[in-house]
């Protein structure tokens, strides 16, 4: 916790502690909400046994741009795996 030594850098230090402490949680915001989407889609491969990019962007509201970034990431976590290509592209759980 910040101690009042001087007014002028006391405010410029509270200041920047409650800045840092939004951008924290404005983070952890976005990450729970990636974890959400990451769940979904999971959620409905299981269902499905597979989904196409049209289904992801549907499914919880995103854009193509996000579902595209979305799905890279969880193909690089090894979360699910890319079969097909162009429009006949899939994806499905790891075996």
């Amino acid at each position: 916790m910040i101690k009042e030594t001087d007014g002028n850098h006391f405010e410029k230090m509270r200041s920047l502690e409650q800045n840092l402490t939004f951008e924290y949680a404005k983070t952890t915001q976005v990450h729970s909400q990636k974890d959400v989407l990451e769940e979904k889609v999971i959620t409905l491969t299981k269902e499905r046994g597979f989904v196409t990019r049209k289904e992801v962007e549907i499914f919880p509201g995103i854009s193509q741009s996000s579902c595209g970034r979305l799905l890279k990431k969880m193909i690089e976590n090894g979360q699910i795996v890319q079969e097909g290509k162009g429009k006949s592209t899939h994806y499905c759980l790891p075996k």
